[in-house]
């Protein structure tokens, strides 16, 4: 019945093997999963706490295009590129 719920998971998932930066890790915490029916399909909505520097959206944008077959060292290098545009350079070490 829910053919595609395994590879929806494995795609956000990996979201999490490539940080963006080796500095920088993300922590991303699903607080609930909520199932819901649309027609054939059944969604699947996550609640998460984040705690980054950064937004997660790139992450879940990455896993999508990746899971749909686009190269790996293209995709990468977008969201690379699209995060320097968005919030300038990333920093090499973490300083208090």
């Amino acid at each position: 019945k829910h053919d595609w719920t395994s590879e929806i998971l494995e795609a956000y998932l990996s979201a999490l093997e490539r940080p963006i930066s080796p500095e920088i890790f993300e922590l991303i915490v699903s607080d609930a999963i909520i199932p819901f029916q649309l027609g054939a399909c059944t969604i699947l909505q996550t609640v998460s706490m984040v705690e980054q520097m950064s937004i997660a959206v790139p992450n879940h944008v990455e896993s999508y295009l990746l899971s749909a077959g686009y190269p790996a060292a293209e995709v990468h290098s977008l969201v690379d590129r699209t995060l320097g545009v968005m919030h300038g350079i990333w920093p090499n070490k973490l300083s208090c």
